[in-house]
Parts: structure tokens; C-alpha cells; sequence
């Protein structure tokens, strides 16, 4: 059951639900009791990610590193925009956005020397990328 569910039930706000289940000293006593009896009794469990995330939310604080992603490309170059300005700024703004958002963007050149798809998938695997970001580009 869902804190707006036992709100609507008990006649209260979802956020004195949410306030009484984290234990608020601005939640009297009596009501934290009644809401976690309600809460228990409809069988409520608490969302641990959606928790963290809202606690994210309500610092309003950039949020902390969360994972590496990858930017790779099959241009012929390993920095293509040296020929390809505008690839330059897609980059960018992609390292921006990534963090901003508390992720790390990590840029591999796919054409590397030595570089199979059996090895760029252990590198992907070993530093925990589940995410892939890929500046075009064709095998010549």
C-alpha cells in the first residue's frame, strides 16, 4: 500500500505519513503510532530507492556519482573532431549532461589498435559501463 493510500485512509497528508514512518519529532507521537499501525496493518513496505532518490530531491544538491558510462565511435580517428568540429561539441555536451546527473562519461575509440568486440565488452564489463554512448562514424 502506498503512503498516499494510507493518507487517504487515516485522513492526513502523505507527508505526515512519510514524516511519522521516518520517525519526525514534527509528527506527534500519537499519530506516528497511528500511522504505523495503519501502515503495518495494510502491509506497507518502504521503497529504499525511492527514498534515496526523493532524499536526493529534497537536498537539491548535485547528486553523487552513480555510474561510468561509455562514449565510443568507429570513426578512423581517435579523436575525430579534429575533422568533425561539431562532434566536439556532442561530446561535450554529453560529459555535461552525464554529470550533471552524477555519471561519469568515459570515451573509448572502438577502432583502436588490438581493440576486438571480445575485449571492449571486458573493458565494458570490468569498469561496470551498462550504459553506451556512440558518436557514429564508419569502419573504412
Amino acid at each position: 500500500m502506498s503512503v498516499r493510500a494510507i493518507a487517504r485512509q487515516l485522513g492526513v497528508s502523505p507527508t505526515a505519513v512519510s514524516l511519522a514512518l521516518k520517525n519526525s519529532p514534527r509528527i506527534s507521537p500519537a499519530l506516528q503510532e497511528k500511522i504505523r499501525a495503519a501502515a503495518i496493518h495494510a502491509g506497507h513496505i518502504p521503497n529504499a530507492r525511492l527514498a534515496e532518490l526523493m532524499g536526493e530531491v529534497r537536498r537539491s544538491v548535485r547528486p553523487t556519482y552513480r555510474a561510468t558510462l561509455a562514449a565510443f565511435s568507429f570513426y578512423p580517428q581517435e579523436e575525430p573532431w579534429g575533422e568533425r568540429p561539431y562532434l566536439k561539441k556532442i561530446l561535450d555536451s554529453a560529459l555535461a549532461c552525464a554529470e550533471a546527473h552524477g555519471y561519469r562519461l568515459e570515451y573509448f575509440w572502438y577502432l583502436q589498435p588490438g581493440l576486438t568486440a571480445a575485449r571492449f565488452r571486458d573493458i565494458l564489463k570490468a569498469r561496470g559501463i551498462h550504459g553506451l554512448f556512440c558518436l557514429a562514424g564508419c569502419r573504412t
